[in-house]
């Protein structure tokens, strides 16, 4: 499995990070790719996030409560793919006033033996 991490940041939440920007695989296929986000609250609060990637799906939108500052929460997403296929995926993060943020896009390439 091939792992990456990264962080959204808005008003609610701290600076965006991101951990590994590029994963490279060739393998037998189908392959599943793991995605792992952290998200660190500034202050008390509400956001919803949502995995987005390069063919269009959307994941279902999640809800996470912050109950103080510097409170942090994991995210995750799979995506199992048969074939060859070059991508991305990125978290959206959206404040109750509606703010939106986006994390960097984690690319990768999926090769099949």
């Amino acid at each position: 499995m091939s792992r990456s991490l990264f962080a959204a940041a808005l008003l609610l939440v701290a600076s965006p990070l991101i951990a590994a920007p590029f994963v490279k695989r060739l393998g037998r296929c189908p392959h599943q790719f793991d995605f792992s986000a952290e998200i660190t609250s500034r202050h008390p609060g509400e956001v919803t996030v949502q995995w987005l990637r390069s063919d269009g799906a959307t994941g279902p939108s999640q809800k996470l409560h912050f109950n103080r500052g510097n409170e942090t929460r994991r995210v995750f997403d799979h995506w199992r793919l048969g074939s060859r296929y070059r991508g991305w995926e990125q978290l959206r993060v959206t404040d109750g006033a509606g703010n939106r943020s986006m994390s960097r896009r984690v690319t990768f390439t999926n090769r099949c033996r």
